[in-house]
């Protein structure tokens, strides 16, 4: 975010605009847009695909992975050096940010869920049987790529 949009919020708006519409020498990023669009259009409903994100992301991850073991045993066949892949650690302390996130927020839902089914907030119960309501409506007439191209498409215009 840069510090123009921070003093007028309106700024991103525009520049979302900007892309959208391929105006003001954005093209570059209006054509990047559309070939992504373009191409998870094909792979989650192209003739014969139908793949789902967790296909996709299973594939891409054999394919990496199938790439560099094949590298690795190559290499070292070839006295060359070894593809550069970095230990991959996840720290403790890491691990225990994201713990006490996810209970923090699932504190938080199931103290909304007591409040609800106790009876003793009615304004709460009323915001979430709309929203789930609307879900419900929304996702009976989309699937979810979809209805994550649309968001994409009118997030700008709601902020």
């Amino acid at each position: 975010m840069s510090m123009n949009s921070r003093l007028n919020p309106g700024l991103d708006r525009i520049a979302a605009w900007d892309v959208m519409l391929w105006r003001r020498g954005r093209a570059d990023a209006s054509a990047c847009l559309l070939a992504a669009t373009a191409a998870s259009w094909l792979l989650f409903y192209g003739p014969g695909r139908g793949y789902t994100a967790l296909s996709l992301a299973s594939d891409v991850l054999l394919l990496l992975l199938t790439v560099l073991f094949l590298w690795a045993k190559a290499a070292r066949l070839l006295n060359r050096p070894a593809p550069p892949v970095p230990a991959m650690r996840v720290s403790q302390r890491a691990v225990d940010e994201a713990a006490a996130l996810l209970r923090a927020a699932l504190d938080a839902v199931c103290s909304g869920f007591h409040d609800i089914a106790t009876g003793r907030d009615s304004l709460l119960f009323g915001r979430v049987f709309l929203c789930l309501w609307a879900l419900s409506i929304v996702g009976s007439l989309t699937d979810f790529p979809t209805f994550c191209y649309a968001s994409e498409l009118f997030c700008p215009l709601l902020v």
